[in-house]
């Protein structure tokens, strides 16, 4: 019998190299691939998600997969929002209002 067997890395192991990556480029753009080995068989889901699921470990893999994913999403938002937080007075210029000055000539050109 011939066997493949890859080493697997759990999920939060996962999440957090690419949240070290992700904060290592910061102040860049940044682009993150991130790669969830696992549900895969065979199915063990950490102690939080597994019993729950103990009639379908696939479904305790995916709801293991899907809080990691959502931790770390919910970092990157966190960053993007804040990067994206526009500096107000320094980015929009100062208004002036140009209606005085157009109501004056109005009245003037009418007398």
């Amino acid at each position: 019998m011939f066997s493949i067997h890859f080493s697997e890395r759990d999920a939060r192991e996962v999440t957090d190299r690419a949240l070290d990556v992700w904060t290592r480029l910061a102040g860049r753009p940044r682009f993150l691939w991130v790669h969830y080995f696992d549900a895969h068989a065979p199915y063990a889901a950490p102690q939080r998600w597994g019993p729950a699921h103990a009639a379908n470990p696939y479904d305790g893999e995916l709801a293991y997969v899907d809080a990691e994913v959502g931790r770390l999403l919910e970092r990157i938002e966190r960053d993007v929002r804040e990067d994206l937080r526009p500096d107000i007075p320094k980015q929009i210029p100062e208004r002036q209002e140009r209606r005085q000055p157009d109501a004056k000539r109005r009245k003037n050109r009418s007398t």
